[in-house]
This record gives C-alpha cells, sequence and structure tokens, in this order.
C-alpha cells in the first residue's frame, strides 16, 4: 500500500515536472480572429487571437478608459476571454444585442459586482449561476504587468453574437 503510493506521488510530481519545464508543455498556439474593432480611445490597444477553442480579447490601455465596438468575421467556437491590462478595474462592460453586462471590481477585496439590463428592462444584479454572471480574475499581487481575466457570460456564449461592444474603466491614478 505504502510503496502505491510512492509511485503515485513519484508520477504526479514527474508530470508536475513536465509541465513547468518549458518543452513539457504545449499550450494551445495563438490564431489569428478575423474581426473589425473600432475604438475611441487613442492609446488602447483590442487585439483578438484564438487558443484552441477560446477567443482572447486583449486590452492594452494606458489612459485606463475606453470603449471599443468589435465586428467578429464569424462567431467564435468557445468560450470568450476578455484580458485587461490595468491597474485597477472599476468597471467593465460587454453589450450584445439587447444585453448590457457590467462589472465593477473594488481594489478592497470586496466582491465583484455584476449587473445586467437586457432589453430594456431596469439595470438588475446579477448572481453567480446566472446565465449573465461574467466571472472577474484579478490580477497576481504584486505583479509587474496587472493582468484582470473577465469571462463573458453563458448567455453571450448561447446567442454568440458577432457585434459586440466593450467598455473599460481603470481605477483612478
Amino acid at each position: 500500500m505504502l510503496r502505491n503510493r510512492r509511485v503515485m506521488v513519484i508520477g504526479l510530481v514527474a508530470a508536475g515536472l513536465c509541465c513547468w519545464l518549458p518543452a513539457g508543455c504545449r499550450w494551445p498556439p495563438l490564431q489569428r480572429v478575423a474581426a473589425r474593432v473600432e475604438s475611441d480611445a487613442g492609446d488602447a490597444r483590442v487585439t483578438l487571437a484564438r487558443a484552441g477553442e477560446r477567443t482572447l480579447v486583449e486590452i492594452r490601455s494606458p489612459s485606463g478608459i475606453g470603449h471599443s465596438r468589435i465586428t467578429l468575421a464569424e462567431p467564435p467556437p468557445g468560450p470568450l476571454e476578455f484580458r485587461l491590462h490595468l491597474a485597477g478595474l472599476e468597471h467593465f462592460s460587454l453589450a450584445y444585442g439587447e444585453t448590457v453586462v457590467s462589472v465593477a471590481a473594488a481594489q478592497n477585496g470586496a466582491p465583484v459586482l455584476v449587473t445586467v439590463q437586457a432589453a430594456g428592462l431596469p439595470v438588475q444584479p446579477v448572481a453567480p449561476g446566472s446565465p449573465h454572471w461574467m466571472a472577474v480574475y484579478p490580477p497576481a499581487p504584486g505583479s509587474a504587468d496587472p493582468l484582470y481575466r473577465v469571462i463573458a457570460p453563458p448567455d453571450w456564449g448561447e446567442q454568440r453574437l458577432q457585434v459586440l461592444e466593450i467598455g473599460w474603466i481603470d481605477f483612478y491614478r
């Protein structure tokens, strides 16, 4: 019994080292995504790439504020992930069809606030598990390049609309 545990632990450690070594882990290669991006923030750069089934929308905005309209040539096959290179994330919104989902992530560790306004209805709070929930992953503490990851809601994934609008506001610097 003890020998089996040792073999299992050694196997797990070896597998972990293989993924840790640069030659051992292979992330899916990035592929260009055909899209037109119109942005109102002069210094913002919004790029799209596909990594496996996931479509990544990379947002770099030195001024910390902006709005972009993205028209995809075709709906992406899998999840949509926004990567915002900002010092903080006071506000992020995703508009698609008649739906606007917004996120506010406080810097003081307060819970993320997600709201939705659908088809002209009043703004309503959204809870995890809702089809409008957007998961937010803050940057690692002390990161040299702070990166907020925001995952598009399941509702967008079901509709797969080709036109979406995003807006972002960094915390006041």
